[in-house]
């Protein structure tokens, strides 16, 4: 259960940061909004699918829209259908970095951490607004991988960039907590 819990932190404290902002009041904007609240329903998966039928969207939007729907369906559990979607969105330039991320997330939602860490490191070279979004699923990546020192490192990069990022602080501070009694840390 505790695993649950914070890789549902993992996917809810991504989405904050990574879903490429839509203003307005079309689908598009909705689909931004479920994504931004860490939706995963059929309903939200639907409004942005309706959207990517829209016509009259620019490349852009519809970039931003398939990394939002991708974000939802990591969401709802479902990374390799997130996959085809930041793999559209590659294609256009400016929603590279967030596909980059939220691909990351796919990999981690997969265990894959390796390919996790390959594409966190892609969305930073990439420019990336919120890097510390990144450095935080940096740190998630090699904590779940035993290195808790890199983990430590990372975590602490993310506070710098924010330094309210709760769940970096708490992140870090559990790390911290255990090597300081020199106890195993919780595996999540």
């Amino acid at each position: 259960m505790k695993e649950i819990i914070l890789l549902l932190s993992l996917v809810l404290a991504n989405n904050v940061f990574s879903a490429i902002t839509v203003v307005g009041n079309s689908d598009a904007s909705i689909c931004y909004r479920h994504a931004e609240l860490g939706a995963s329903s059929r309903s939200s998966i639907s409004i942005c699918r309706a959207s990517l039928a829209d016509k009259s969207l620019s490349k852009d939007l519809i970039a931003a829209t398939r990394v939002n729907l991708g974000i939802i369906y990591n969401n709802a559990s479902k990374p390799q259908l997130a996959m085809g979607q930041f793999n559209l969105a590659l294609l256009n330039e400016s929603a590279k970095p967030e596909a980059l991320l939220n691909q990351g997330n796919s990999f981690f939602i997969l265990k894959n951490f390796s390919v996790a860490l390959e594409k966190y490191q892609s969305s930073l070279l990439s420019n990336i607004e919120d890097v510390s979004a990144v450095y935080f699923n940096i740190g998630l990546a090699y904590e779940r991988t035993g290195k808790i020192k890199e983990a430590i490192s990372y975590y602490s990069k993310s506070i710098k960039h924010t330094p309210n990022f709760i769940l970096a602080l708490q992140a870090k501070e559990r790390l911290l907590q255990a090597s300081i009694l020199n106890k195993p840390v919780d595996k999540f």
